[in-house]
């Protein structure tokens, strides 16, 4: 694009009445934002649990309460107790427990016991939620019970048989009513949160938020501009992969197969014993894994699928760490995640000496698992070669 034409367009974005728009939206206060929030899972279960509380500060009562339950207990799924019951429970005694034995969200009233686990984008780890049933049949034998897996698009759990599938989707609806209908019995401030929550899951969750709206107008409007500055704009992501790429080097450890998104390795150890008898990558039977993502990097080290006997034998070298299966045929094994959430990452990632001391404690924690996942696979390698013969 010419050198005129690139001012011409830049001039006449900053006067179009929508981009302006979208600036003073964008600049506009949300304590979720602010606070860094809106990725992470613990938080929102928090917040979650503060308005299904009758008795917290929020000053609505049961009122988010009873119209969560009235949502859920119209799936078929919920055994033992009808949608129609809610109005008879006494929902101003109910209890709201959190990560009660490292359950989410656990709602008891009376001998209704509600469990929700909730899953912003992490994965589902392999039989927690039959863990988790467990522990509440155990507890509870003789309670009603009712079991919910929250996502932001409501996907199904594993056991979707016991679990209802639930969607920040609905949060965001019960929210919306809660706020256009009782906003005179609201305080300011809790409305203020209430607001500022629904649009930060519209906007991180479900892309529907007035920013996500004017964002695209603004594109389509300017999309010549917008596609220059894009296709010249240094990437973090591809510094990011540069970085941990070099730093396989440093560490001693092989490097394999990379992009922008994901750099893979391994140690030197394991670099000749690993079988080449998978179904993906380069035929890598198993391999450590930097996952390169805008709001954060992750650490894991996975089992693809492939030959049986392989897969078997390094599961089992591997059972001291926790597993999480990536999808619901169980093909891919991923152990020991670890994330380093990204802030302000654009202002130092070309800065090799601020990256080292911002991913310190990041990578002493993948070294320590490497090592050990490491010692772990060289106490079989016999059992691997025998494999990859």
């Amino acid at each position: 694009m010419e050198k005129y034409k690139l001012e011409s367009e830049y001039s006449t974005l900053l006067l179009d009445p929508n981009f302006i728009k979208l600036e003073l939206l964008y600049q506009k206060p949300n304590i979720f934002s602010a606070l860094r929030l809106a990725h992470h899972e613990i938080r929102h279960s928090n917040f979650l649990g503060w308005l299904l509380d009758p008795n917290q500060t929020h000053g609505l009562g049961s009122k988010f309460l009873k119209l969560v339950l009235s949502d859920i207990l119209l799936d078929e799924r919920a055994k033992g107790i009808s949608v129609t019951t809610v109005g008879k429970l006494k929902l101003e005694k109910a209890k709201i427990f959190r990560e009660w034995k490292d359950i989410d969200v656990l709602i008891k009233i009376e001998d209704l016991i509600i469990t929700i686990e909730n899953k912003v984008w992490s994965a589902e780890s392999k039989h927690q939620l039959q863990k988790y049933k467990n522990i509440i049949d155990a507890e509870f034998g003789a309670s009603r019970k009712v079991f919910v897996f929250l996502t932001p698009f409501g996907i199904e759990a594993s056991m979707n048989e016991d679990y209802i599938s639930y969607s920040y989707k609905r949060i965001v609806s019960i929210l919306q009513l809660i706020t256009n209908s009782y906003y005179e019995a609201i305080s300011s401030s809790v409305m203020v949160y209430l607001k500022d929550y629904i649009e930060t899951i519209k906007t991180n969750f479900m892309a529907n938020g007035d920013v996500n709206i004017l964002a695209r107008e603004v594109y389509l409007n300017h999309k010549e501009l917008f596609d220059f500055v894009f296709n010249h704009t240094p990437n973090p992501l591809n510094e990011l992969q540069e970085y941990f790429t070099k730093k396989l080097a440093t560490l001693g450890w092989v490097p394999r197969t990379s992009n922008k998104h994901y750099v893979r390795f391994l140690p030197h150890s394991l670099n000749n014993i690993i079988p080449n008898n998978s179904t993906t990558w380069n035929k890598e039977a198993f391999l450590f894994e930097f996952f390169i993502k805008t709001e954060r990097v992750g650490f894991h080290f996975t089992i693809p699928p492939g030959d049986g006997r392989t897969r078997e034998i390094l599961k089992n070298a591997l059972s001291d760490f926790e597993a999480i299966v990536m999808d619901a045929n169980e093909e891919y094994y991923c152990f020991n995640w670890l994330a380093k959430e990204l802030e302000d990452i654009e202002s130092f990632s070309h800065d090799e000496i601020a990256m080292d001391e911002y991913f310190g404690e990041f990578l002493s924690q993948v070294k320590s698992a490497v090592t050990h996942a490491e010692e772990k696979i060289l106490a079989i390698k016999d059992d691997l070669i025998v494999t990859s013969n």
